[in-house]
């Protein structure tokens, strides 16, 4: 198997894609308080983690 740029691309691609959706489901389970997302909530930075994700997640979506 020869991995050339087309290769890398698509397997970057799906990894992205499968990511993404994962990070969306967190968000929408989160949000419906299926899921508990306090462990984001400690230390100083935990609002911009948060705002960085859901900014990352909606990009990958356009």
């Amino acid at each position: 198997m020869i991995i050339d740029n087309r290769t890398i691309f698509l397997l970057t691609a799906r990894v992205g894609v499968v990511l993404t959706a994962i990070g969306c489901t967190g968000l929408v389970l989160g949000l419906s308080n299926y899921l508990n997302l306090d462990f984001f909530a400690y230390g100083l930075s935990s609002g911009i983690r948060i705002v960085g994700s859901v900014a990352i997640a909606v990009t990958d979506l356009l």
